[in-house]
């Protein structure tokens, strides 16, 4: 019996964490794909805002380390052990709010 590898999906946030540091549990997760223990599904799209919020002005500023080299080593990480999906169908719907239902109640509605 063979053991099937993890799948995961990373937001953008989940990379651009990893990039920051490499101490949290961000970089710990692109590590495991890295070492072929968890599968990475991604999309052009993802990527393309990684690269996107990586390049922002504001965030290089206030991160030193965060270098073009450094932000091309993770895309080229995350190109390479992708599996990319295609025609992502929407799984969460938001739906509105029942009427009356005050902003600060609990979900569980105690």
């Amino acid at each position: 019996m063979s053991i099937q590898r993890l799948r995961a999906v990373f937001d953008c946030n989940v990379v651009v964490q990893a990039v920051l540091s490499e101490r949290g549990p961000a970089f710990r997760c692109l590590q495991r794909v890295d070492q072929d223990q968890v599968e990475l599904l991604s999309s052009v799209d993802t990527l393309s805002e990684i690269r996107d919020v990586l390049g922002r002005p504001k965030l290089l500023a206030k991160n030193p380390q965060v270098t073009p080299e450094r932000v091309g080593q993770f895309l080229d990480l995350l190109a390479r052990k992708s599996t990319f999906v295609d025609n992502v169908a929407r799984v969460i719907q938001f739906l509105p709010e029942p009427e009356g239902r005050a902003l600060s109640q609990p979900c569980g509605g105690r």
